[in-house]
């Protein structure tokens, strides 16, 4: 439970509010992706550590938070992922382009 205190406090305050400052600062500043991912983290280790988000049957703990956790933010992240490939060869073919 203690960590999950560490944690919150360190996605939170580390990442999720530094980003937030940028993004309202500077709207072509392309980090919501990122920051919605940290910030779906950061609620997520909040409910832990609330003590929240677990089922216990059979004496074992069943974290469902973090399932849901996965659940919302890989396609975030692969989406994320297809995005700086696709920015990538858009910057190749330029360069390609003024070249030749």
């Amino acid at each position: 439970m203690v960590l999950d205190w560490f944690y919150y406090n360190g996605n939170f305050y580390r990442t999720c509010i530094p980003t937030w400052k940028k993004i309202k600062n500077d709207p072509h500043f392309n980090l919501k992706l990122p920051f919605t991912v940290t910030t779906i983290g950061a609620i997520s280790y909040l409910i832990l550590a609330l003590g929240h988000g677990s089922i216990t049957a059979a004496y074992h703990s069943v974290y469902y938070v973090r399932y849901l956790d996965w659940v919302l933010t890989t396609p975030i992240l692969l989406v994320a992922l297809l995005l700086v490939l696709y920015l990538n060869q858009l910057i190749l073919e330029k360069r390609v382009k003024t070249i030749s």
